[in-house]
């Protein structure tokens, strides 16, 4: 069994081979050969001062590839309010101040454990490839701006990874607090990162992600069709 760091994995898998192979597994999934359990929670109250714990599972399997993934989260947890707005926090509680996030990869041929690695750089690019694939299906061919609220790693891989399937298209950007520059080199001379005002309209772009923690709203993207 293969026990892998952040490191090792962003050396090897970059954001182009990871929307070819998420692409191809939706496209198993569409078909019956591959399948995935939603996420689930479980917290457990009044263990930690002013927070929650939360232990996060969610399973994926591919036939095709003979394989099946569980990926886990161990997590403290603590809401609070931040500028009129409520904000969910993961507390970096595990020694080291660091998160504690892992994937299990199995054969399903044999049963045998096949490696064992965190989930930090490989969730950004998950996330964000998912993401860039849906604005690749669903955006209007004539949507060549996209607004990205925030400016974390979150925000950061999804603008890589819309840069990987629509060079041609324009990025800007802004957060909560103040708007920022550049957060990541233009590609081509076609693409680019700029701060965008945070008192623009929303309605008035044609694509639009969130990336602020807060609740009820945690996430949001916007794809339009048509108009």
């Amino acid at each position: 069994m293969m026990i892998l760091n952040n490191e090792e994995i962003s050396a090897v898998l970059s954001m182009e081979n990871c929307l070819r192979f998420l692409e191809n597994a939706y496209k198993d999934q569409a078909q019956g050969t591959a399948i995935n359990r939603p996420r689930s929670d479980m917290y457990l109250p009044a263990t930690t001062s002013g927070g929650v714990y939360c232990f996060k599972t969610m399973e994926d399997a591919l036939s095709q590839e003979k394989v099946m993934a569980l990926h886990l989260n161990s997590d403290v947890i603590q809401w609070e309010e931040r500028g009129g707005r409520i904000i969910k926090d993961k507390i970096p509680a595990a020694p080291g101040n660091k998160w504690v996030g892992l994937i299990l990869l199995f054969s399903a041929a044999s049963g045998e454990p096949l490696a064992i690695f965190p989930d930090g750089f490989i969730q950004g690019l998950r996330v964000a490839a998912s993401s860039a694939l849906a604005a690749r299906f669903l955006a209007r061919e004539d949507a060549v701006v996209l607004g990205v609220l925030g400016s974390g790693w979150q925000a950061r891989a999804h603008a890589k990874a819309m840069c990987a399937v629509a060079p041609s298209r324009t990025y800007s950007c802004t957060t909560p607090r103040r708007p920022i520059g550049r957060i990541l080199p233009p590609k081509s001379g076609r693409s680019s990162v700029f701060p965008w005002r945070p008192l623009s309209p929303v309605n008035q772009l044609p694509m639009a992600q969130t990336f602020w923690w807060q609740r009820p709203t945690r996430y949001l993207e916007s794809y339009p069709l048509s108009g």
